[in-house]
């Protein structure tokens, strides 16, 4: 358990997340550990879509598949990470290899207990049988069937953590990759707004529309550098949910998104695509047309 641990934190996080003490054990079992140099792993690629997504509109982002996605990244026309970037990409790899480390270990010790809680129970039946001098090879095999019931019922719930862990730190990592390159083009004061999908919870309708009540109502609009500064709610109650880049709660979509200066709300599109007139507060300048556009 621990070999394949230590193999799926190499491949999907990195091979400078192990200790030499687990790339020891990976060494130890014949592991080819060139394979994993230079990898990019599910959690970065999440990262970097995010990054990509946000840069070239949603649009055009659902019109690529992850093979598409897989050949752009490797094809060198990706532009490098800056060191804000790095740093993002890290914490969310530390996290993952937390996470990771922490429910292998849960793992791993829940199998032991059972292991050990089957062996006591058939030493007792063992003994009960020996008592009455009739042994019998069949009734000896229950300690195996009941092992292996208590441990169909313990992997129910692994499963379930292991699913909860995967889904918050990849949208996590996506809504960072796409944060980042919000902040990367408009500045720590861009404005954002969160896109709630249809069957988002209350939590998540509260944080991130003006209506809870109607979803296709205006969503609030936030500085980016306030949303940066929530960092996440691990831990928090529910009366304490903040908006944040991380999910709200593990299975979590809603994503994060640039508004434009001067665009209002359509509430048919789902998007701030209307555009407002300018008004200017100079008397001098009051039936004056403002039609001058800059664009980036």
């Amino acid at each position: 358990m621990k070999r394949w641990q230590y193999v799926f934190i190499a491949d999907q996080i990195g091979l400078n997340y192990l200790s030499p003490s687990e790339i020891a054990v990976l060494k130890a079992a014949g592991i080819d550990l060139d394979k994993f140099k230079n990898k990019k792993g599910v959690v970065e690629h999440a990262f970097l879509w995010g990054l990509l997504a946000e840069a070239i509109g949603s649009d055009r982002a659902k019109k690529m598949n992850y093979q598409q996605f897989q050949k752009f990244v490797s094809s060198g026309n990706f532009a490098p990470l800056t060191e804000a970037e790095e740093f993002a990409l890290n914490q969310v790899k530390n996290r993952a290899y937390t996470d990771i480390s922490g429910l292998g270990n849960r793992i791993a010790t829940g199998l032991s207990n059972k292991i050990i809680q089957a062996n006591l129970k058939q030493q007792i039946a063992a003994r009960k049988l020996i008592k009455e001098k009739t042994i019998k090879a069949v009734e000896l095999r229950y300690g195996a069937r009941q092992l292996a019931a208590e441990l169909a019922e313990s992997t129910k719930d692994w499963e379930r953590d292991w699913l909860r862990i995967s889904y918050y730190l990849l949208h996590e990592s996506y809504n960072t990759g796409r944060a980042e390159s919000i902040f990367k083009n408009n500045g720590e004061d861009a404005e954002v707004y969160f896109d709630v999908l249809d069957r988002a919870c209350m939590s998540c309708l509260t944080l991130y529309l003006e209506d809870p009540e109607d979803l296709g109502s205006m969503p609030k609009v936030f500085k980016l550098k306030d949303i940066l500064a929530n960092g996440n709610n691990i831990g928090r109650k529910k009366d304490d949910l903040l908006p944040t880049v991380a999910p709200v709660h593990p299975y979590c979509r809603c994503t994060i998104n640039y508004k434009r200066p001067n665009f209002g709300w359509d509430s048919d599109l789902r998007a701030f695509v209307i555009p407002q007139k300018i008004q200017s507060n100079n008397s001098k300048l009051k039936g004056v047309k403002l039609n001058i556009k800059i664009e980036k």
